[in-house]
């Protein structure tokens, strides 16, 4: 079975914590869970008006702007700075990366008859990439 995620979601290995410590503590069942993960698949990212959305923002172009309002022109660019962020071209993580993300974000999803546990959420649900880390 091959799971692909769409548009922004990303497909996330959770990292168990251990139930017993270095020194042989047994650790309670009931504590948050876990935070971390690898991601193991990216969605595409793209959306389906990015067309139309760089329609739009060449659009703006069209308009003459009196170049004694440096104001208006500010305004003007930044409208069209926010039309092209509105669809984002790349997705921010990869496969392999290793994230932290918020404890009540994702959607559990269980393969391999019940045996792996995944998550799947939105790229906007991750906290942060861990960087210079061996996982």
């Amino acid at each position: 079975m091959t799971l692909k995620p769409l548009g922004d979601r990303i497909l996330i290995k959770p990292e168990i914590p251990p139930n017993v410590t270095e020194s042989g503590l047994i650790l309670q069942e009931e504590r948050k869970p876990e935070q971390t993960g690898t991601v193991i698949a990216v969605g595409p990212c793209s959306h389906p008006r990015k067309a139309e959305a760089e329609e739009l923002a060449g659009w703006f172009d069209k308009f003459t702007i009196d170049p004694g309002q440096p104001k208006t022109r500010a305004r003007h660019e930044q409208t069209k700075e926010l039309l092209r962020d509105l669809v984002r071209k790349e997705p921010e993580v990869k496969v392999g990366d290793y994230v932290v993300f918020s404890w009540t974000a994702g959607q559990e999803i269980w393969v391999e008859d019940g045996q792996d546990r995944l998550l799947l959420m939105r790229e906007s649900d991750l906290l942060c990439v861990v960087e210079g880390l061996e996982v």
